[in-house]
């Protein structure tokens, strides 16, 4: 990775920036190991190596949504991609007219709308599972949910509707990084009573020394669900994920109801 470059873009971009907090992550900075705590108390073991802030964003009104985009690179070419999303503020609770109580929890609406619960509108990912295992009403208390997919149309564009993306788009840009041909991606939400994070991990499979078409629509890559099993190695490649990405999924769901750390570590061996 060529820092030099990607200082440059950090001190070009870093006046126009606004960080989450004092100690939260910004533009540019180089983190390793665990970070955090963010939001509403999220702390995050980071899978190996070096990683770059290359997007921050915040919104203000309702749960005051969180995003970070961190990226790794090795000869100017993109490797690996974390965007995570958190809310720094709870939703209002609601009553438990059977208890009488007061419940906190998400609304469903916001959360499984077009992302990884839904199987963003069911787009046949390669792997895709639901468990939301305390609900009320239209809450969710306790859940995950995870789609494992490839895509292979990547929009260097910095017109994306979300801040973050857009901010990562330049940033990627400004500091002469190569976008990967295709992207394989392990997608997490993790409910808790009184917590949500949203988690997208991507690795590009040429590190893997799997080559793949770029700018194919999604039902006609290789790597889709009904097409996969014509190609033995993106095949065995992708098991390896959902393996891993299912491995995440459940310790961490034991993790977060804990408040403990996300491990996000073992998608290292990934790559």
């Amino acid at each position: 990775m060529k820092k030099t470059s990607i200082l440059f873009a950090f001190i070009f971009l870093s006046f126009s920036i606004n960080s989450f907090a004092k100690n939260e992550p910004y533009l540019g900075q180089f983190l390793i190991g665990t970070i955090g705590k963010f939001g509403l108390g999220t702390e995050i073991t980071l899978p190996k190596g070096e990683w770059l802030v290359a997007g921050v964003s915040t919104t203000n009104g309702g749960i005051r949504w969180a995003e970070l985009v961190l990226i790794q690179a090795e000869l100017d070419k993109i490797k690996t991609i974390l965007y995570i999303k958190y809310p720094r503020k709870l939703e209002k609770t609601i009553s438990n007219m059977a208890g009488g109580d007061h419940k906190q929890g998400w609304t469903r609406a916001k959360h499984v709308d077009d992302n990884t619960c839904d199987d963003y509108s069911m787009q046949n990912s390669n792997f895709n599972e639901v468990n939301f295992t305390k609900r009320f009403t239209s809450r969710i208390f306790e859940g995950t949910c995870i789609s494992v997919y490839a895509i292979n149309k990547i929009n260097p564009g910095t017109k994306d509707r979300l801040e973050v993306w857009r901010m990562t788009h330049e940033f990627i840009n400004r500091s002469n990084l190569e976008y990967p041909n295709s992207l394989v991606f392990v997608d997490n939400t993790y409910f808790s009573l009184n917590n949500v994070v949203h988690s997208y991990f991507a690795i590009n499979p040429e590190f893997q020394s799997i080559a793949s078409n770029k700018n194919i629509l999604f039902k006609d890559s290789d790597w889709h669900k009904y097409n996969i099993n014509s190609h033995p190695k993106k095949k065995s490649y992708m098991d390896k994920v959902t393996y891993i990405g299912r491995q995440v999924l459940e310790d961490n769901q034991v993790n977060f109801l804990q408040e403990r750390a996300l491990n996000f570590l073992p998608y290292g061996e990934l790559y």
